[in-house]
């Protein structure tokens, strides 16, 4: 991709695998505009949508931060299961030990 002839990218050189996982929330948060507003916005939505044995699934949760606070917020209600799906191997042992823990 050319852009104004002075940047030169090509498509998808940048990638999350390595050690990206164990910096990625902090990395994020400051990379995106409003990342975190998004996510509160999410939560708030998911009040309505979220009932007893539902299922969530997130494709492309990185390291599962929107999960886990979906979990947190209606850890009341009964046998809501949550999954993550992301096809970087380190970012789903981040999913994994936010949930284990």
């Amino acid at each position: 991709m050319k852009n104004k002839k002075t940047i030169f990218a090509n498509n998808s050189a940048w990638t999350f695998s390595n050690n990206v996982a164990n910096k990625f929330d902090h990395h994020i948060e400051k990379s995106i505009p409003m990342y975190n507003e998004f996510h509160w916005l999410g939560e708030q939505l998911s009040d309505y949508y979220l009932k007893d044995d539902s299922t969530v699934y997130d494709i492309g949760s990185s390291t599962g931060t929107f999960l886990k606070n979906l979990s947190n917020r209606h850890k009341n209600k009964n046998k809501i299961k949550y999954y993550g799906i992301d096809i970087i191997e380190n970012m789903v042992k981040q999913i994994n030990l936010k949930f284990i823990q």
